[in-house]
């Protein structure tokens, strides 16, 4: 660990050295980020610069460590002049084997330091001043290559080794099968394009030796200011923890994307490792603070949707498009049930409620990901809504960003059931519209029965853990521990073989 926290100390003074006696009790620990990266000796990771102070001084010094934050160096101090706060705005990573990287950099902290090579030398750190997009990506996945050499980004793999881990883990389960087989094409299709040329809005990471791929996870950019984490499948290892190094490196990689603030997880409330996984730490967490959420649905399925066009509705009750006027009470509903954290993490603020700037990069790259929003309402009273969101088919295997969600308001009273109902009709009719075969609704469990006689049925229930980029590192700690006694386990048969 590299800091401790505890209610309180003894120091003493023994043989002219000042001692500090740790206590027994330790109420709080916590680690550095695991995307650092200390280069070896025989790394020439460097750092060229020209000095502010002095136009005709050229700096070249060997990189000690890097963060998608910042570096270090060693710097002869005081005569280079380096000073806390100093701001040097032309400079050049040098990375081997990779395309130079122009930053700007300021002093953080000069410190001393000791090594075997050097012995004693003053190190300085210095953090990146406004780095761009681009660039943060880039060293993000840099660092994710040098910090995790086993594992590989899966960009430009081809379809067929992702899919059969898929298979052979058991991730395409037989219903699953069955859901994906009428839009298999669809499907591959949109893999195929995420896997390809390179885009912002889709990470792929797997673990393959030779042709043998042992594990897979991938993020996407599911709402504005959020990421989806998903599809996460391994196969065994003869002496690797494969699960973990999943987790562990897509958590990391969101822990430091410039546009990730936000997260998703998905899983099965049936499945037990998942939840000792992600479903523990989520309630600890979730009950102790607001910028993490922890929901039950009920995954409701219809399949065809022949039946859908006609929409029966109480007396003076309508269902028409969300208008620009009207988006601020779809906020308000929120923020009235004290739901903020879904505000953010939802895009559902006024001017993100349509996924603009994500049906836009998805577009670039001939893909679909945009939201609907249906409003129910009896002249000028609101009484409720639906989300609908469409993807293409692929983005997620198990249909989590094709699928709506029905909220109603008290105002309702006892029109609420006829309410629901007309607008869970109105999602369906709409998927059919766009030439879906099928519709898929999250719920709540007290509304399963009243949609089901729609003809939705409910399948399975899914957890979802929403949370903030605070909770990622204590979660990557969380998991490391979990973990720790099968990598032994695993550690000592490797020394064996």
């Amino acid at each position: 660990a590299d800091g401790y926290q505890f209610a309180s100390v003894v120091v003493s003074r023994t043989h002219q050295k000042i001692v500090l006696k740790i206590p027994k009790s330790i109420s709080r620990l916590w680690q550095r980020g695991t995307l650092r990266y200390i280069p070896p000796m025989n790394d020439s990771l460097s750092l060229k610069s020209e000095h502010p102070m002095f136009n005709d001084k050229l700096l070249e010094r060997r990189v000690l460590d890097l963060t998608p934050n910042g570096l270090s160096v060693a710097v002869e101090y005081p005569d280079e002049l380096f000073i806390k706060d100093l701001f040097i705005p032309k400079t050049t990573l040098i990375i081997p084997g990779e395309r130079p990287v122009k930053v700007s950099v300021q002093v953080k902290y000069i410190s001393m330091a000791m090594d075997e090579q050097r012995g004693n030398y003053f190190k300085c750190g210095l953090s990146f001043v406004d780095l761009p997009v681009d660039e943060t990506n880039f060293l993000v996945s840099y660092l994710l290559g040098k910090c995790y050499p086993h594992l590989k980004d899966a960009k430009g793999e081809k379809f067929e080794t992702i899919w059969n881990l898929f298979s052979d883990s058991g991730f395409i389960y037989n219903e699953k099968q069955n859901f994906l087989a009428p839009v298999a094409t669809e499907a591959k299709d949109t893999f195929k394009k995420l896997l390809g040329s390179g885009n912002r809005f889709y990470k792929n990471i797997i673990l393959k030796e030779g042709s043998k791929c042992y594990g897979t996870v991938s993020g996407v950019w599911a709402y504005e200011h959020t990421w989806v984490i998903q599809h996460l499948a391994a196969v065994k290892h003869p002496w690797k923890c494969v699960s973990k190094d999943m987790v562990v490196s897509i958590a990391d990689f969101c822990s430091k994307h410039p546009d990730v603030c936000y997260q998703k997880i998905f899983w099965r409330a049936s499945n037990p490792w998942a939840a000792k996984l992600f479903g523990k730490y989520a309630h600890m967490v979730s009950d102790e603070s607001d910028l993490s959420h922890l929901a039950c649905y009920a995954y409701l399925f219809k399949s065809p949707l022949d039946d859908c066009q006609d929409i029966n509705l109480p007396a003076g009750v309508v269902i028409e498009p969300l208008t620009k006027s009207e988006k601020p009470l779809i906020e308000s509903y929120f923020v009235a049930r004290g739901e903020f954290v879904i505000l953010q993490t939802d895009s559902l603020l006024l001017e993100e409620i349509g996924l603009p700037h994500i049906s836009q990069m998805y577009q670039q790259k001939g893909l679909k990901r945009d939201r609907q929003i249906y409003m129910a309402k009896s002249g000028q009273t609101f009484l409720g809504f639906v989300l609908i969101e469409y993807s293409s088919m692929g983005l997620n295997l198990s249909g989590l960003l094709n699928c709506f969600r029905v909220y109603t308001t008290p105002e309702c009273g006892k029109m609420e059931v006829e309410v629901k109902r007309g607008l869970v009709q109105k999602a369906a009719e709409y998927y059919r519209q766009r030439g879906r075969h099928f519709a898929i609704c999250l719920a709540a469990d007290e509304d399963v029965e009243v949609y089901d006689t729609l003809g939705f049925k409910k399948k399975k229930e899914y957890m979802c853990w929403t949370f903030g980029q605070q909770f990622i590192q204590p979660w990557i700690n969380y998991t490391n521990k979990l973990f720790t006694r099968l990598e032994r386990r695993l550690d000592r048969k490797a020394q064996v073989v």
